[in-house]
């Protein structure tokens, strides 16, 4: 199991209608989600930051399903662009975290 987590932000005066977008996630990106082998994804907020964990299978596997479900992926994007916006590396990719400890 590989467990995964970004930060980011929501742009100012927006957090209640980034809570609807979630409250009301499509169906095709729950499924995409899970036939990845995500779970556990759960994202919290403070004021503006947000936090978003997730536990995956195999990375390649995402990687591979998220591909077959593109389009999909790539309206989702666009419905939040100017809402949130992820921390990234100096590459525009989103910034890995470490784990440093786990209890089970």
């Amino acid at each position: 199991m590989v467990r995964y987590l970004w930060k980011g932000h929501v742009a100012e005066g927006r957090l209640a209608e980034y809570r609807k977008r979630h409250d009301e996630i499509w169906p095709e990106m729950l499924e995409m989600m899970k036939n990845a082998g995500i779970s556990n994804y759960t994202i919290w907020n403070n004021g503006n930051e947000l936090i978003g964990y997730y536990e995956m299978e195999d990375p390649e596997k995402k990687k591979r399903v998220y591909g077959e479900y593109a389009d999909v992926l790539a309206r989702w994007n666009e419905s939040m662009e100017g809402l949130m916006e992820m921390e990234k590396d100096e590459e525009g990719r989103p910034l890995v975290w470490e784990q440093v400890f786990f209890m089970e």
